[in-house]
């Protein structure tokens, strides 16, 4: 006696075996972390780039306010009339 529904069952599975094998064949070509292209590259040198400018900013006004908080203790410190801390505050 010929079982027609357990071929159309088995026809049924293999085909979802062979679409979850064409799923995850396509992610790993979407993936490829081995071979970055055109526009990974290019986004990665704008990160550096602004990770850079970024890093040369802080640098940058780091001093500023170093400066500044300097003025306004050496400022505080003259409207007390303490002329010794300023001395040793700034040397």
């Amino acid at each position: 006696m010929y079982n027609y529904y357990r071929e159309v069952y088995m026809a049924e599975i293999h085909r979802k075996e062979l679409m979850e094998k064409a799923r995850i064949s396509r992610l790993l070509r979407q993936s490829n972390p081995g071979k970055p292209n055109l526009t990974d590259r290019v986004l990665s040198r704008c990160g550096e780039f602004l990770v850079f400018v970024g890093e040369r900013l802080i640098k940058r006004y780091q001093k500023k306010v170093e400066a500044c908080y300097s003025l306004i203790n050496c400022k505080e410190m003259l409207e007390r009339g303490s002329a010794e801390r300023i001395v040793t505050h700034t040397m």
